[in-house]
């Protein structure tokens, strides 16, 4: 079967095997961690957007990502959304991984479609 993604030539195995690490040392607290879940998942995810970086090709079936591709995926939507994740954190005090995706979700299309033909009809009215 061949090699679905490529080293590039000044990336040094080192770094693979140091991010493979912390992907996986991220994902264990993942699945022991309370409260600081979030944390835990974004620090994944923040080495997982490293090594979608370094990686040329089919970076999804990275050798050293031991993750399903949905659970990568997550990861790292949470850790370019860390901000806004963060923000609500300090206000609420307490997020669930649920609750984070869902602030970060995308508003349906079909709010936005009503949204915009309510502004327009209030806006004509004025």
């Amino acid at each position: 079967m061949p090699d679905t993604h490529t080293v590039s030539p000044t990336v040094a195995q080192d770094d693979f095997d140091a991010l493979s690490k912390l992907i996986r040392d991220a994902h264990r607290e993942v699945q022991s961690a309370g409260g600081a879940l979030l944390h835990h998942a974004m620090a994944a995810g923040d080495g997982l957007n490293a090594a979608q970086e370094k990686v040329s090709g089919n970076w999804k079936s990275w050798e050293y990502c031991f993750l399903s591709v949905h659970t990568a995926l997550v990861y790292q939507r949470l850790a370019r959304h860390r901000e806004q994740i963060e923000a609500e954190l300090e206000r609420a005090g307490q997020l669930s991984l649920r609750a984070a995706l869902r602030l970060i979700a995308k508003p349906p299309a079909t709010s936005l479609i009503k949204f915009s033909i309510v502004s327009t009809h209030t806006c004509a009215n004025i």
